[in-house]
């Protein structure tokens, strides 16, 4: 049994929301590729409605993660005070 896990990370400005069709884009691609899991992370956010589209709730999180900014960065806090192989940005990030 394999395990195929695809991503994608956006680096937007305050601001500037996932568009929904990259949301959906993703979906398409993790169908039709037998994707276990798909993940999109952003330095923003994603669209203030995002759980009110049925083809988007069905996935999250078991098929579909989406993480936020302010998700991203408490991620990669805690990961840095596991000590975790993860390089960490010294300066501040985008979205501070």
């Amino acid at each position: 049994m394999s395990i195929k896990v695809i991503g994608s990370v956006k680096r937007y400005k305050p601001g500037r929301n996932v568009e929904y069709d990259h949301i959906r884009a993703m979906l398409h691609l993790a169908a039709q590729n037998d994707v276990s899991k798909a993940f999109i992370a952003t330095t923003s956010r994603f669209p203030p409605k995002v759980l009110d589209y049925e083809d988007i709730v069905r996935a999250v999180p078991t098929r579909l993660e989406l993480i936020d900014g302010e998700k991203l960065k408490n991620w990669l806090v805690t990961a840095s005070a596991n000590n975790a192989p993860l390089l960490v940005p010294q300066t501040k990030l985008p979205w501070e």
